[in-house]
């Protein structure tokens, strides 16, 4: 699980495959902390990092991560943002197989679909050209390997 926070802002990626954006509305100045519970049932949190924010002219982003065993299923877009042009994807893949991308709204619809071939194991850089039809706004991008491999990235899209 992944939670970002920014001012009033959160996001919350699960699993890679689900997402939550939506923002908070503290009532009071002094309320500044994060609290993780769970409601009708038991968690276990493995591991918490945070960090936080500095100054408006930092450029460090606030972001707490708690790692899951799907880690490895990491995917990396350059540049991040992006406007036009091409786009940088790493990843490792743990087996040679057949990878495609999938681009989705934040509200889970399918915006275009791209296909990569078979790639070896291993650290991988592929480049690809965006596409057009994609809108100014904030994308999920799905990597799939034939075997159910997946990782998913925020790309924030302007045009």
């Amino acid at each position: 699980m992944r939670v970002f926070l920014d001012g009033s802002v959160v996001e919350i990626f699960l699993n890679d495959e689900l997402c939550y954006s939506g923002r908070i509305f503290p009532e009071s100045p002094e309320s500044t902390g994060v609290d993780l519970y769970v409601t009708g049932g038991t968690a276990f949190f493995r591991s918490v990092e945070i960090w936080e924010m500095r100054d408006r002219t930092d450029p460090a982003v606030g972001i707490f991560e708690i790692k899951s065993p799907r880690d490895e299923h990491k995917l990396d877009l350059f540049p991040n943002p992006i406007g036009e042009g091409e786009l940088q994807l790493h990843f490792n893949a743990a087996l040679s197989m057949q990878f495609s991308l999938s681009y989705y709204s934040m509200q889970g619809q399918l915006l275009a679909q791209d296909q990569l071939g078979i790639l070896p194991a291993g650290q991988q850089t592929a480049t690809i050209q965006l596409p057009g039809s994609l809108p100014a706004s904030s994308i999920i991008v799905r990597l799939t390997g034939e075997n159910g491999w997946a990782a998913s990235e925020l790309l924030l899209h302007a045009k």
